[in-house]
């Protein structure tokens, strides 16, 4: 190919036509060689095939638009499925974990181990009899320094700081040296349950070998971290699991300001049996951070309240079920994912608020 020119009659040979103020190309004689050797039929079947590959490429277009659409719709329309799923078997764990908190706060073996437990604390805060040894009291510390902290910090972002967490009450000391720290055989916090009998002449501990064993079989058996009573001071009476905030006062202790001292608060100022509240997941210092929510209902003896029964429970089987058995790859987005498990406290609240 070749450019050519002609002003008013001459070529020119800078290969510009002028023409209307425009340029032009020209071609070579040569360049149509090609096109002017085939015959009337293959040139009608190029102009027939340029023709359906000028349309065929838009359709093909729309095509794969339509495609893509289609699919995209049809794996949202199955994550929508999934999530009405998994939101049914949340909203049934967790109607079911609220019948059964306010099933045993008006069962008589609740009823009978708060009160009686009530009175055992009271005696021991009131007693002289009950203070620890200089050995005991170096145990507990032992525990807290060598134990406790260290496996706390592992979880923390920032250090935990010992003296905002170690008891100063004479008969919390008693009770989580003779129950957490007097059987170092048993790791912190799984194997504590285990404790059944501090083997101590008072009667609190009478009392733990008598309610104890179908206490922790109760949590054991519906999937609950922990079994705790609290009486109307804010004394946390009895823990099933034995973890740090056992005997200590959810108003003014160290775990007072945590959703546990919150929700204690909130349910002791209920006044019907059957009512309920739930705490929302949070990370709990007494279980080394992990994540834990609460479920509370005041215990009646008679027609007068006696404390507060609470339900701790994890995160596992919450996220067991909103993540499909921890299958959540093959059914959502990493991205939808993050954000369920993310607002799973935010799930909970609204799974268990009164329609």
């Amino acid at each position: 190919m070749r450019y050519v020119s002609t002003v008013s009659g001459s070529r020119i040979e800078n290969g510009w036509l002028p023409f209307c103020g425009c340029g032009v190309l020209a071609s070579s004689p040569g360049d149509m060689s090609f096109l002017n050797n085939l015959s009337i039929q293959s040139k009608l079947i190029l102009f027939l095939l340029l023709v359906a590959l000028a349309a065929g490429i838009p359709l093909a277009w729309i095509g794969h638009q339509s495609g893509k659409n289609a699919l995209e719709n049809n794996i949202m329309s199955a994550m929508e499925g999934q999530r009405n799923i998994r939101r049914t078997q949340a909203q049934s764990m967790l109607d079911q974990t609220r019948k059964q908190v306010v099933n045993l706060s008006a069962a008589p073996g609740c009823v009978a181990a708060l009160t009686q437990f009530t009175e055992a604390f009271r005696a021991l805060k009131e007693s002289d009899q009950i203070r620890l040894s200089a050995e005991e009291d170096a145990a507990l510390g032992k525990f807290y320094d060598e134990v406790f902290i260290p496996a706390l910090a592992t979880q923390s972002e920032a250090p935990p700081v010992a003296e905002t967490l170690i008891p100063e009450d004479r008969e919390t000391r008693f009770l989580q040296y003779h129950y957490i720290a007097k059987f170092p055989e048993l790791k912190y916090p799984q194997d504590k349950v285990k404790t059944e009998t501090a083997r101590i002449d008072v009667p609190y501990d009478q009392l733990h070998a008598r309610f104890h064993e179908n206490l922790s079989a109760f949590a054991y058996s519906f999937g609950f971290e922990d079994v705790m009573l609290v009486d109307l001071d804010g004394n946390l009476v009895y823990s099933s699991q034995k973890t740090v905030e056992f005997g200590t006062n959810l108003v003014t202790g160290p775990y007072a300001d945590t959703h546990l001292g919150e929700i204690y608060r909130a349910t002791r100022r209920l006044r019907e049996r059957d009512a309920y509240r739930f705490a929302d997941f949070e990370r709990f210092i007494p279980t080394l951070n992990q994540p834990a929510a609460f479920i509370a209902s005041p215990v009646f003896a008679e027609n007068r309240m006696a404390g507060v029964l609470i339900l701790q429970f994890p995160i596992d089987e919450l996220s067991r079920i909103l993540t499909g058995n921890f299958g959540w790859q093959r059914e959502r987005s990493e991205e939808h994912t993050f954000e369920l498990q993310s607002h799973s406290d935010l799930v909970c609240r609204l799974l268990l608020e009164k329609k």
